[in-house]
């Protein structure tokens, strides 16, 4: 075998990574479970061990199964009881959902012959469960922002503070120093005077986190279904 082909069959050996994101888990998923499929049945229980000793140290999955003992997994099932015991922390979190609900919008098409009324009753609740998990990866998003602009709210009144103390000084100086060139040259202190620009005052996040009701534009909704509509599925 030359190296080039010894390097393919060793890639073609190894574990899949876990991602470490949920969006891609359901991907990750599907990967193991063909992983399984084509390992030997005499190596089927080292699946289990390898599986968790592969998942980068510091991720949700590995504290997941940081209590797990080896001899549970050390068995011909162990890849699926991983597989399960991921499932518990990843297969129901919002972002997988969205992730195995957007490829199942996309992958929506009428059937051949099919009445257009009962496949718009199919149809649109997957297009409203969308709506739903996009609003709430939104919302989420939104409620960090929040919850970061009110633990920092405290700081950023302190740094306005001082920049409007640093303010007035200069703008005292500016004052005195206009004053003394009035004298000076004649006229009147405004003549000379040049303020410093004043900092503007932060502004105080909301007392409630603000939420949003996400929803596909009509004539965008109406693409989709036209697009879907047409496509023919067999």
């Amino acid at each position: 075998m030359d190296t080039s082909t010894s390097v393919a069959v060793k890639a073609s050996q190894a574990l899949p990574q876990f991602p470490n994101d949920p969006v891609k888990y359901q991907e990750y998923r599907d990967s193991i479970e063909w992983y399984v499929a084509g390992t030997e049945e005499s190596k089927l229980h080292l699946l289990g061990p390898r599986l968790i000793g592969s998942l980068p140290r510091h991720s949700e999955a590995s504290k997941l199964l940081r209590k797990a003992k080896p001899a549970d997994y050390r068995v011909r099932d162990g890849a699926i009881r991983f597989l399960r015991k991921l499932d518990e922390l990843f297969q129901h979190q919002p972002e997988t959902e969205l992730a195995l609900t957007v490829e199942e919008f996309l992958a929506a098409y009428r059937k051949r012959n099919e009445a257009t009324s009962r496949f718009a009753a199919s149809w649109l609740p997957l297009l409203s469960r969308l709506e739903e998990l996009i609003t709430i990866e939104v919302n989420k998003e939104s409620k960090l922002f929040w919850t970061a602009a009110h633990r920092d709210w405290p700081a950023r009144q302190e740094l306005h503070r001082q920049a409007m103390e640093s303010y007035r000084v200069a703008a005292d100086t500016a004052r005195q120093t206009a004053a003394a060139e009035a004298v000076l040259y004649g006229g009147t202190a405004d003549d000379f005077l040049v303020l410093p620009t004043e900092p503007v005052a932060p502004t105080e996040p909301p007392a409630e986190c603000p939420t949003t009701t996400l929803g596909f534009p009509q004539v965008l909704t109406g693409y989709l279904f036209l697009r879907a509509w047409g496509g023919f599925s067999s």
